[in-house]
């Protein structure tokens, strides 16, 4: 039997990981936080794909958040093989206008949570277990500019904990991380300009929810792949100017 958590799983896409999880047999707690009656639903599609599935609604600017959440998902589901850190918190800023809050709140959510699921997934998964975590970073990683400055130091941190939690929780839990660059339409665009967003890319276009996907059912089978990030952005990271209207995959 596996076992995952994936936060941020009502919308976006972290519904479609979760539902590709659950074909490949995962049975799941799925965090949300206000996005309850999408979250729901999703239960109630994994519950039609023969899977067990539970709600977990969380605050991920609390620090009893991780706790909360593996604690529920393992009374639910028994042991936790495999983490999703999925949620996000993005709201622009730079260096000249960032406030405190923001940066507790972003710094909060996107890496100091996911940094105690970390801790609590391998606290809680049995000696004779093996488990797999994955990090949903942005491309932004890999072309860091001014623009929405405490998200993407957050991000930039979560990425080096990747490599870090990839050589320290060797080899009995695999860490990976992907970057998705533009993939859905965000901050009211509409379907042509995200088209043209994405034909701005090196490739001409942009992944979609199905590209993600595929990025993480390669995670979650490849055995012998950890510390990695798979970068899936259509050459964005490359660009001269990176695009900056895109949200990324979860929120909290």
């Amino acid at each position: 039997m596996k076992n995952a958590v994936i936060t941020g799983a009502g919308q976006r896409l972290g519904h479609a990981m979760a539902l590709a999880l659950a074909e490949r047999g995962y049975d799941l707690a799925l965090h949300c936080h206000h996005s309850v009656q999408n979250t729901e639903n999703l239960a109630r599609d994994c519950h039609r794909l023969g899977r067990k599935a539970v709600v977990i609604s969380a605050d991920l600017s609390e620090e009893s958040a991780a706790a909360h959440i593996l604690e529920k998902a393992r009374s639910a589901l028994g042991p936790v093989h495999c983490l999703v850190n999925n949620a996000a918190l993005y709201r622009e800023d730079s260096l000249e206008d960032f406030t405190l809050e923001q940066w507790e709140q972003q710094l909060a959510i996107n890496l100091r949570t996911p940094a105690l699921l970390c801790q609590a997934l391998v606290n809680q998964l049995p000696q004779d277990s093996q488990g797999c975590i994955i990090n949903m970073l942005d491309q932004r990683v890999a072309a860091p500019t001014g623009m929405f400055f405490t998200y993407t130091l957050s991000k930039c941190g979560l990425s080096d904990m990747t490599a870090m939690l990839a050589r320290s929780l060797a080899p009995r839990v695999r860490v990976n991380a992907i970057a998705p660059g533009l993939t859905l339409p965000s901050n009211g665009q509409s379907q042509a300009q995200f088209r043209e967003a994405q034909g701005k890319t090196l490739l001409g276009t942009g992944p979609g929810p199905d590209d993600i996907v595929r990025a993480l059912v390669y995670l979650l089978d490849s055995p012998v792949v950890t510390g990695e990030t798979l970068f899936v952005d259509g050459g964005e990271r490359y660009q001269e100017h990176p695009l900056d209207s895109h949200t990324p995959s979860g929120t909290a």
